[in-house]
This record gives C-alpha cells, structure tokens and sequence, in this order.
C-alpha cells in the first residue's frame, strides 16, 4: 500500500511538471509574439541616421485639398443637406509635419465646411 501511494505522488509530480512547462512555453511563445510584432515599430528609433523630413510639394497639396472638398461633398450628399443648410467637419491629419495640410484646409474651406483641423 505505502509502494502505490508513492507512485501517485510521483505521478502527480510529473504532471504538475509537465503542466509547468506547458506554460513556460505557452509564456515564452507569447513573449516572442509580442517582440515579432512590435519590433518593426521600434527598430526606426535606433536608427543612427534618422531619414530627413521632406515636405509636401504644392502639387501633392493641392491633390490633398480637391481630395478633401470631394469627401465634403460626398458627407453633403450622404446627410441630405442643402445649400440652405451647412454641415460641419473635422479634419485631423496625421502624421502632419509642419501642417500645411491643415492650415491650407483652414483657409480654403474654413468658412463652409471645415470647423476644426488638428495635426499630430
């Protein structure tokens, strides 16, 4: 009787190792997940030689903006407002450098549309 309950123990043991390096693998397959996933994120800020800003050129500003107007008449059209009746819009840019999309937007459909333009 004492032989078959030491064998239990010992059985009990081995599963609660095997249940143990389950979950350190489980643990460290996440880990690697983890930096597989956020390592082409991080990677640019160790860059020694960090790439130039280069500013849009006043054709891709102007694309930007008729690309603007036609989503503001797109939302127009989609909420059924007239000409009577204006709607308004906010414009966020992201990525937006020294903010000469949004400026540019400001002004040109500033008092129409446009209510708020923020850059980040």
């Amino acid at each position: 009787v004492v032989g078959l309950f030491v064998q239990e123990e010992q059985d009990d043991e081995d599963l609660d190792r095997t249940s143990n390096k389950r979950a350190l693998a489980a643990v460290a397959a996440g880990m690697g997940a983890c930096v597989a996933v956020t390592a082409p994120f991080l990677t640019p800020a160790l860059r020694r030689h960090v790439l130039p800003y280069v500013p849009a050129t006043t054709s891709q500003l102007n694309d930007t903006l008729a690309l603007i107007a036609r989503a503001l008449t797109h939302q127009a059209t989609r909420s059924g407002s007239s000409s009577s009746r204006t709607s308004s819009a906010t414009l966020i840019d992201l990525g937006s450098g020294d903010g000469r999309v949004t400026l540019s937007a400001l002004q040109k459909f500033r008092s129409s549309e446009v209510q708020r333009a923020d850059g980040v």
